[in-house]
């Protein structure tokens, strides 16, 4: 396309974007909520994070039974226990298992049992603690017997290690452990996975939502009063479309991104308000993004699939809204603006929908066509990869497509504005647009 028919687009741009930012509306909108959410989730953060100040519980752990699959064998985990000074543990009953799942098939009806699995890890080494979903064993106990099983295990592992490098190197491997209920690893991945897709669906719709309306009376203002007769001596009708939707856009894009950085500076800063206040403080975000890397593996939350679940949020939500602003382009008369609002209502609400059912019937799983078709990848995938659930380069696509897809629909806002500029007749029509469209 020329560049000359884009003259005009940076004063308009830039006149739009100022008077948007300026009003009081606005501003009081994006602060007041940002320094709501800001204080809010700080507030919660440091308040559910303060320490328990019930009384010492008693220790009630009687019997545990152990499963190794390090192949370095059990150790002798009550002597090892007696030998650190751990009274509480040196007293507990231990046996061996061979089958992990046999095991927890035979105790399903006891709510009782307990089950270490010596495994290895990334880092190391990891003592896994097992528990029933139903016992009455207390989480400090639980606690209390995975750190001395730890150094149990890490003393058992440098005992076994002879002199060799290699074996020497294997001794200070780092043991780890882990207190879980059976099931509750699959249970917890896939609620995480099911509320982040939901998440990324309902902030998408609900946004399209709040600024489409905004974008599709915005880019109709001028059409439908006197003053674009005097705008076009300067300004190309191209050039005043595209640079009116991207200053909302940007306004609109500004205004959620403070909302995102309210909450993320609510969640560090409130952590990081707890770990001044409490004594021996162990950071909440830390502990609980270790255990979701552990869930979804190295490539979910990570830096890089943050950014680009940003970016595809950010792009969907931008070819949604340019799409209100081809709507808002189509508009003839002022009391039309309402009507042709179901231009991008229409498709949002059947993919919000079908997004929505395929979700909720693959627990979060999405058909991967989803990912390249710009109404739907939007809503489905962020969350995809911010789960690490497809490759990156499968988002770059997805964006790549989403952005291409949001150019062309510009161009077509442009071109129907021009094309209806003074369009005057009968009430407009699909056939009428495509009428004047030819004849411009």
């Amino acid at each position: 396309m020329d560049k000359r028919k884009l003259s005009g687009f940076g004063p308009v741009f830039a006149y739009t974007f100022k008077q948007q930012a300026k009003n009081v509306r606005y501003l009081a909108v994006t602060i007041g909520f940002s320094l709501l959410l800001l204080l809010g989730i700080g507030l919660v953060m440091v308040m559910v994070s303060a320490p328990d100040d019930d009384e010492e519980v008693e220790f009630n752990i009687k019997e545990v039974t152990v499963c190794d699959k390090t192949g370095l064998g059990i150790p002798e985990y009550a002597q090892y226990a007696a030998a650190i000074g751990d009274e509480d543990v040196s007293k507990v009953s231990f046996t061996s298992c061979d089958d992990e799942k046999k095991f927890l098939k035979d105790n399903e009806e006891n709510t009782d049992y307990v089950l270490v699995v010596q495994e290895e890890n990334e880092d190391g080494f990891l003592i896994n603690i097992v528990t029933s979903p139903d016992t009455e064993i207390n989480g400090d106990s639980l606690d209390m017997l995975g750190a001395a099983l730890s150094d149990c295990f890490q003393t058992h592992v440098y005992g076994n290690s002879g002199l060799s490098d290699e074996a020497l190197v294997q001794a200070l491997l780092r043991v780890d452990y882990a207190v879980s209920d059976f099931d509750e690893v699959d249970t917890g991945k896939e609620i995480v996975t099911v509320v982040v897709c939901m998440l990324f669906l309902f902030v998408v719709y609900m946004m399209v939502l709040l600024y489409g309306q905004q974008i599709c009376t915005e880019v109709s203002m001028e059409k439908t009063s006197k003053l674009v007769e005097q705008l076009l001596v300067s300004v190309t009708p191209y050039g005043l479309v595209a640079g009116k939707i991207m200053a909302v856009i940007a306004v609109s894009i500004i205004q959620f991104t403070a909302w995102i950085v309210s909450i993320l500076l609510g969640i560090f800063g409130g952590d990081a308000a707890a770990a001044l206040m409490y004594e021996g403080y162990e950071s909440k975000v830390s502990l609980y993004m270790d255990m979701l890397k552990g869930w979804f593996g190295s490539m979910a939350f990570g830096a890089d699939t943050v950014v680009l679940a940003v970016l595809l949020m950010v792009f969907g939500l931008v070819f949604y809204l340019i799409i209100a602003g081809v709507a808002g382009s189509m508009v003839t008369k002022p009391e039309d603006a309402g009507n042709v609002q179901v231009i991008f209502v229409f498709p949002l609400i059947i993919s919000f929908f079908i997004v929505l059912a395929a979700i909720v019937q693959g627990e979060g799983s999405v058909s991967p066509v989803f990912h390249f078709i710009p109404f739907v990848s939007a809503m489905v995938t962020p969350g995809a990869v911010l789960l690490g659930d497809i490759p990156l380069w499968v988002g770059l696509i997805s964006l790549l497509v989403t952005a291409i897809g949001a150019l062309l629909l510009l161009l077509l806002a442009a071109k129907v504005y021009k094309a209806l500029l003074f369009y005057t007749g009968k009430k407009l029509s699909l056939k009428a647009i495509f009428r004047s469209r030819k004849k411009e």
